[in-house]
């Protein structure tokens, strides 16, 4: 490896380092979203089994 080679490596490899870190950033965000999504459809579930409920026992009492 001679000196010429390395300075034209290292836009290269700056370049690399750059698309590496935004990938990373990326990440980061759908991490983030899924986080969101999965407290999102917990509170869903939640909501929806509690009115499921909800209706249940309005149907026993409409019955007897």
């Amino acid at each position: 490896i001679t000196i010429y080679s390395l300075t034209q490596m290292g836009p290269r490899i700056a370049q690399e380092i750059e698309s590496v870190l935004e990938r990373g950033e990326k990440l980061d965000s759908l991490v983030d979203k899924s986080q969101t999504l999965s407290a999102s459809s917990k509170a869903f579930y939640k909501t929806a089994k509690s009115q499921v409920c909800a209706l249940l026992q309005m149907k026993r009492r409409n019955h007897n």
